[in-house]
This record gives C-alpha cells, sequence and structure tokens, in this order.
C-alpha cells in the first residue's frame, strides 16, 4: 500500500472511530456498572484470546507482577467469570480459563462496542453496504488468520517456559 492511500485509509479510520465514542465509553461503563473495572475487562479478553494461559504468562501479558495479576484473577473469579485449573503439565502452575459466564459477558460487552458501527453500515445504500460488508469480511478473515499465528507463538513459548 502506498503513503498516500495508507494515509487515506488510516484518516477514514480515524473519522469512523471518533464517530461513536461515547457509545464505546459507554459499552465499557456498563462493563464497569457489572462491576468490572476496565483493567478486569482487558484481563478477561485476554484469558479469552489466549486460551487457558496460566498466571504467570498472564503475568507477564499484562505487565504486572504474578501476585497483581493473581488478585485480579481473585476478582474475576469471585464473580464468576473465569475459574483456575490444574495445569496438568506442571504441578506448580495454574491456568486460568473464561467460564461461560465470561464469555457471555464479553460477547454482550463486544456487540455493545460494534452496534453503533453497525447502525452506520445500515444507513447505506444496498450496494455501498454490500461493499462495505464484503469488505470487512475480508478483513475480519486476514485479523483471525493474524490472531490463530500469535496465539500458536504463544502457546509454544508457554511451552518452552514450562
Amino acid at each position: 500500500m502506498r503513503g498516500e492511500e495508507r494515509e487515506r485509509l488510516a484518516g477514514d479510520m480515524i473519522d469512523l472511530w471518533r464517530a461513536v465514542p461515547s457509545e464505546v465509553v459507554a459499552a465499557l461503563q456498563s462493563a464497569e456498572g457489572d462491576g468490572m473495572s476496565i483493567r478486569e475487562f482487558a484481563v478477561l479478553y485476554l484469558i479469552s484470546e489466549s486460551g487457558r494461559p496460566t498466571q504467570r504468562m498472564l503475568a507477564e501479558r499484562i505487565g504486572r507482577s504474578d501476585s497483581a495479576a493473581s488478585r485480579l484473577v481473585d476478582r474475576l473469579a469471585g464473580q464468576g467469570l473465569v475459574r483456575r485449573e490444574e495445569d496438568p503439565d506442571s504441578r506448580r502452575s495454574r491456568r486460568v480459563a473464561i467460564t461461560e459466564e465470561g464469555a457471555a459477558l464479553l460477547r454482550r460487552l463486544e456487540r455493545m462496542r460494534v452496534e453503533p458501527q453497525v447502525r452506520m453500515v445500515e444507513e447505506l445504500g444496498a450496494e455501498d453496504r454490500a461493499a462495505v460488508v464484503r469488505a470487512l469480511g475480508l478483513l475480519a478473515d486476514a485479523a483471525r488468520k493474524r490472531s490463530g499465528a500469535r496465539r500458536a507463538a504463544a502457546e509454544g513459548a508457554g511451552e518452552a517456559e514450562e
């Protein structure tokens, strides 16, 4: 992608994100209304994306000490959003897994975050709407491939650690 095209794309994406900040903030405040801080939401999301990380892996990912990460996991577990599990590969390690309740909360918050953009796409004409849906499908496919590669690399690094 050339410089000018790249700059236009970046500018358009920024304009899109700026068009709906109050609704995104409202979604995050809803999480806080559920008794969850923004940091806890971020940790829950990381646990969901990482599969079943060890507490140490989680601490490294969020840049916190093991004890600080453990306290965050305690709060999430107290809300029924995650659970600690024995690590079959190490007696000294514990893994953290998201519960159905935690996954449902993430789905609800993610839906709230994207709803403003969905409404914008609905306002487009049929041809433009189809083009946006196709383009977003391509971007989502690329994101899933990238996420899968990152997840595989993280799991490989985690196995090497233990």
